[in-house]
């Protein structure tokens, strides 16, 4: 089953380029940049408004990551309808430079004041680059414009029980906690200390990776092996971590080979996940990574062993506890669709050994908008750790 979200996919702009993605037009007023178009404040003044004379041009967004947007909608600026879209065809792109065409309309009218107009991509793509290229106005004869530009993600609903001894088992109230980190403000607060193997200079302290800035705030190491760590004030459980690459042309300098490691006395190290040639990174790109732990610890580290440039800029670092959850039993005789739907993981793993699944069958039969699709596991003879649908 696949719909549409009904989260604006898009996050606050508060510039062309933050909180994340890139926000962009073929041109603007002085007063009315890009990002206004999804700053989502509908105020009078709050939209983009393209330079004088300008009346069709296009405004896009550009994603951290590739998207496939179902739906978009558009608001117009303010009492003044009449700068609004008419005619547009709406695009997406991989590079930002070859543009594939997903949606056309024409000659829309009937716009008001702090009301959307919705549209469906009958046919959504996977791109990383979506814009509103116009090519009419509603009738103004100086400008065009628009109070907000909204995009939702498409949402599929890929779902699985796993069946051990006659019963449907289910992974059920997983969550993942807040950044585990609080947010420093030096070295050593509010909380824990943050420390590294050495720092390029004072203005890019160990701290400045865990403040959750994104801007203008990041560690920079001396060397190009190095490591950055932070120590709790109690021992901590934590088998997720996220890296955030630098920017201000800083990103090329970013770690490509290391371990993720713990430790309860900063002598004795265990190797939590290990990764090699993690390259490719863009600017102020989030990469979020697994750890295979249960343990609590009081010290985690990040030890580089390899990066790209002289030293290491490292922008944000996260750590995060992923519960998975409690295995709860369904009848598989009553089983139903809802059961699917309400219970069904996309995810799941556990640190347990189911002793025995059973094949059943492979059903054809339609279930709602999709089909059942049953595989057998014998994990007497290899555990069972993760189930990912893709």
């Amino acid at each position: 089953m696949a719909y549409a979200s009904s989260v604006n996919a898009i996050p606050t702009m508060t510039s062309n380029t933050v909180p994340s993605g890139e926000a962009s037009a073929s041109s603007n007023y002085v007063n009315n940049p890009a990002y206004m178009a999804f700053d989502k404040n509908i105020g009078a003044t709050a939209a983009w408004v393209s330079a004088a004379g300008t009346t069709t041009g296009w405004i896009q967004y550009k994603f951290p990551y590739k998207i496939i947007i179902a739906k978009y909608e558009i608001f117009p600026q303010n009492n003044l309808v009449n700068r609004a879209p008419k005619s547009w065809t709406f695009e997406g792109s991989d590079d930002g430079a070859s543009w594939e065409v997903l949606d056309i309309q024409t000659n829309i009218v009937g716009w008001a004041t702090n009301v959307a107009k919705e549209f469906t991509i009958r046919n959504p793509k996977e791109k990383q680059y979506y814009r509103l290229n116009i090519s009419a106005n509603s009738g103004d004869a100086t400008y065009v414009s628009l109070n907000e530009l909204g995009m939702y993600e498409i949402v599929y609903d890929r779902k699985i029980l796993l069946l051990n001894d006659g019963k449907l088992k289910a992974v059920v109230n997983p969550y993942r906690s807040e950044n585990l980190v609080p947010v420093m403000t030096s070295n050593v607060a509010p909380s824990g200390v943050a420390s590294s193997s050495g720092d390029y200079s004072t203005n890019f302290a160990p701290w400045l990776a865990f403040n959750r800035l994104t801007t203008s705030n990041a560690w920079a190491s001396s060397a190009l092996q190095c490591w950055i760590s932070y120590r709790f004030a109690d021992r901590k459980c934590v088998n997720v971590y996220k890296l955030t690459n630098d920017t201000a042309g800083r990103a090329t300098n970013m770690a490509k080979t290391w371990n993720f490691e713990a430790s309860n006395d900063g002598i004795n190290w265990t190797i939590l996940d290990s990764r090699t040639d993690e390259i490719n990174w863009a600017e102020a790109e989030t990469r979020t990574y697994l750890a295979n732990n249960r343990e609590h610890f009081f010290i985690y580290r990040l030890n580089i062993l390899d990066a790209v440039g002289s030293r290491v800029y490292l922008q944000k670092f996260e750590m995060f506890y992923d519960n998975q959850g409690t295995i709860v039993e369904i009848d598989k005789s009553v089983a139903t669709e809802q059961d699917f739907l309400t219970y069904g993981s996309e995810f799941v793993e556990t640190g347990s050994l189911y002793d025995r699944n059973i094949k059943i069958t492979y059903s054809s039969s339609v279930l709602g908008n999709g089909k059942t699709f049953e595989q057998s596991f014998d994990t007497s003879k290899q555990k069972l750790k993760r189930i990912t649908l893709q």
